[in-house]
């Protein structure tokens, strides 16, 4: 399965790459992991490594929006991306912080791209 990113996610990465090395390969791990995990609706793994749908986002307006994290390489960062027909489509690398209010920027554009997935 092939991972997309949207423009916004891959500025993220690319940040990271500058910022930090070993994270920005933790987050390449993450994805790597993602596209073979993807079939699986929800995971987790012994070394912290785990997919969970955003229950907010699914009870309250449809969204099937998950988040990656792996706590053992990127303990701070959450991945968050849409489970699309096509594979997985990573809106945004976040920090975890900003993922418990929905009105925040993460969560408001992973919604904006969930109202545009017939498109991506």
């Amino acid at each position: 399965m092939i991972v997309r990113l949207s423009d916004e996610a891959k500025a993220e990465l690319a940040a990271l790459r500058g910022i930090d090395e070993m994270v920005a390969a933790g987050v390449d791990a993450c994805l790597e992991m993602l596209a073979l995990d993807y079939d699986t609706l929800e995971a987790e793994s012994e070394a912290g490594f785990s997919i969970e749908s955003v229950v907010g986002l699914k009870e309250q307006r449809k969204a099937d929006v998950f988040r990656v994290k792996y706590e053992e390489f990127i303990p701070s960062l959450r991945i968050i991306f849409l489970r699309l027909r096509g594979g997985p489509y990573v809106t945004g690398i976040h920090n975890r912080g900003d993922l418990y209010d929905p009105l925040k920027e993460p969560l408001v554009r992973a919604m904006r791209y969930w109202g545009r997935r017939q498109h991506l």
